[in-house]
């Protein structure tokens, strides 16, 4: 972890960890000249004056003002018109060309490989991947005294157009240093400084033998030329700071750094080179929706999804509280963004309906942001009257359940020869008990999401109930628009006990929110509808989830015609064809025979009802009277589906573009009629 040189003291600050996924730069068999000088876009970057040189002062920000000022200068390199003067000129007037320290450092502590609240800082592979992630709009003129700053939707529509195409490690040969230097034209490095940093002689850093005393912390900078005596580096301690001369010219703020005290104290060095504007991925993302039934781009995409192209449009949380760590993070900060986004509504085709996806569980978060990339940019070019948002508040869950039936099942096939009755058998009543914990997590984790113990969250501080204070802020956002939204959720297997437990905490706090949602009324006439894909619950699930938001549909007879709740079911036989690890079926199958939904133990005679299989639905339909606003959906009735073989398994429901073509048609239509 690099905490950068803030106060000039030991912070016991560590390389870039070895990772076998980092590329490996290769130098190119190219002839190198003795020395290599600054050239005119170095001085450019620098200012006449050492105008443009960051001063950290006490800030630890240096791994982000290095890899700011290796983008600028790649970037003057790249699109800069000598006859034009200046590149912060456009037509005699300032322009803010430069990229934004601040959104590096803040993008790139996301990834911070070494978690201590004591530290602050980043490393450089954090920066580099927080770039990849984000890409890096331009730089604020007050940034670097705003401690509170937040990516807000213009500075992520500016970053789309400053992105990382490549980034590769260096390894420890100074030839491939000059060569990098030579080719790139600027490396981006971390070392461990010295005393001698503070007051270099004559433009040269005075080299230190390593000792107890004379070393002060991690610190990143950029490399910017060589001598035969060793690199020259673009530092971040201000304009005064090294002055370092050749031929009568003083470059502000570069020193000399010898070749032994690189070899001493190096720790990395990266270079990159800079990529396309977002716009173009954006556009590809978006024609996978109708090449394929199923929405993942990993043939397509080697590198996965970037943060980029899914943001605002993702809520992300864990153990109620915002995702912090990683890829795809969330904070308060980022909501309130995409509230303010939608509350303005400012788009030449006007935001009519918010579609909130909630997911199941059962898939990972790369999962999610394959398909949520691709929706989102489908939706965007083709509905832009929609504005989707993905819900992931569990993930992974299908893969444990993988590991641990399997593991099981092994073990059961021992005792009974590998017979399958007698194995699923078996399987299933030891699933009764050891399974049961894994349900629980779900509604745990819904609590935990929906109720936390403050109502705000306070700068960084962390609270559980995070879920809440995000839908909370965008449903009342959209609904207060200047064009107002109506709401649709469509809700996949167990992602219905995430939304039960949202229309519990609306009816229960209603007299407080805001008008659209403070009465039965209101929220029938902005929460229009819900779908439900093979939802893991029974029918008592889903009249309290109707009653919390609704109030008592029976009230209003129009309400007769409109389908408000409509449960999309699969065949049983579907269904059990499904292998989950050893267990022939899929999830919800599991659930219906092991998992104790509405509080009562499954068993292999009564097996619960769950609305989401089709077994529930002709039990009700035979057995139970259906409320009028309730209908079931059999999937392969749905123009598209020709193929009853063709169908999803459960676990694919939010994954098949048919399905979720069809359900986009009814929500612009307000068509929920059968």
């Amino acid at each position: 972890m690099l905490s950068g040189i803030s106060k000039w003291t030991n912070t016991g600050a560590k390389p870039d960890s070895i990772n076998i996924k980092d590329r490996l730069y290769q130098a190119p068999l190219i002839e190198l000249p003795s020395e290599l000088l600054p050239d005119p876009a170095i001085g450019e970057c620098i200012g006449i004056t050492g105008q443009f040189v960051y001063d950290q002062v006490l800030d630890p920000r240096c791994t982000g003002i290095a890899l700011a000022n290796t983008i600028d200068i790649l970037r003057i390199r790249q699109y800069w018109n000598r006859i034009q003067g200046s590149w912060d000129k456009v037509d005699g007037s300032p322009s803010t060309k430069r990229v934004s320290a601040q959104m590096l450092y803040m993008m790139g502590k996301a990834f911070d490989e070494l978690l201590d609240e004591e530290q602050q800082g980043s490393t450089l592979r954090g920066v580099l991947r927080g770039f990849w992630q984000n890409g890096v709009c331009p730089k604020d003129p007050n940034e670097d005294n705003d401690n509170n700053w937040v990516l807000t939707i213009d500075r992520c529509k500016k970053a789309r157009e400053i992105t990382l195409g490549s980034y590769a490690r260096l390894q420890g040969s100074l030839l491939d240093y000059q060569t990098a230097l030579k080719e790139i034209g600027v490396v981006l490095v971390s070392a461990r400084i010295h005393n001698g940093w503070d007051e270099p002689q004559d433009g040269t850093i005075q080299y230190e033998p390593p000792n107890v005393t004379n070393y002060l912390a991690g610190h990143a900078f950029v490399l910017v030329g060589y001598t035969s005596s060793g690199f020259l580096i673009l530092n971040s301690r201000g304009s005064d700071w090294g002055q370092w001369t050749n031929n009568g010219s003083t470059w502000k703020g570069v020193a000399l750094w010898r070749y032994e005290d690189w070899y001493a104290n190096i720790y990395d060095a990266w270079v990159i080179r800079l990529g396309v504007p977002y716009i173009n991925e954006s556009h590809a993302a978006s024609g996978l929706f109708d090449l394929q039934s199923t929405l993942n781009m990993r043939h397509a995409q080697a590198q996965g999804v970037t943060r980029i192209m899914i943001q605002g449009h993702y809520l992300h949380t864990h153990d109620g509280q915002f995702m912090t760590n990683g890829v795809f993070v969330s904070d308060i900060g980022t909501v309130q963004e995409t509230g303010l986004f939608l509350k303005n509504n400012k788009q030449e085709l006007p935001i009519r309906k918010l579609v909130v996806f909630v997911e199941s569980g059962l898939a990972s978060m790369a999962q999610v942001a394959e398909r949520a990339a691709i929706l989102t940019s489908y939706i965007k070019k083709t509905r832009p009257s929609i504005y989707p948002l993905f819900v992931v508040w569990h993930e992974d869950v299908e893969e444990l359940l993988v590991d641990m039936l399997e593991s099981k099942s092994k073990r059961i096939a021992e005792i009974t020869g590998g017979l399958p009755g007698a194995t699923r058998s078996h399987l299933v009543r030891y699933a009764q008990d050891w399974l049961q914990p894994i349900w629980r997590t779900f509604e745990g984790e819904a609590e935990r999401v929906m109720y936390g113990g403050k109502e705000g969250v306070s700068g960084n501080q962390q609270v559980r109930g995070s879920g809440w204070l995000a839908m909370q802020e965008i449903i009342s956002s959209a609904t207060s628009s200047t064009i107002p939204m109506t709401v649709h959720f469509i809700v996949h297997g167990a992602g219905l006990v995430w939304l039960s437990a949202l229309s519990r905490r609306i009816r229960q706090i209603e007299s407080t929110l805001h008008a659209t949602l403070s009465t039965d009324t209101a929220r029938r006439n902005t929460i229009t509808s819900v779908d439900l894909l093979a939802p893991v619950g029974s029918l008592s699930s889903v009249e309290r989830i109707a009653s919390n938001l609704w109030g008592n549909l029976a009230q209003d007879q129009a309400n007769y015609l409109d389908k408000r709740i409509r449960v999309f079911t699969l065949p049983d036989q579907k269904d059990r064809e499904t292998m989950l690890g050893g267990f022939q079926g899929s999830f919800l199958e599991l659930a219906r025979v092991a998992f104790p939904i509405e509080g009562s133990i499954p068993t292999l005679s009564s097996p619960n009802i769950l609305v989401g299989s089709r077994l529930g639905a002709t039990k009700l339909s035979k057995d139970v009277a259906i409320p009028p606003w309730l209908s079931f959906i059999e999937i392969e009735r749905i123009e598209g589906f020709e193929d009853v073989g063709d169908l999803p398994e459960h676990a694919g429901l939010m994954s098949d573009s048919r399905l979720i073509r069809h359900i986009l048609d009814k929500c612009l239509t307000n068509s929920f009629i059968d």
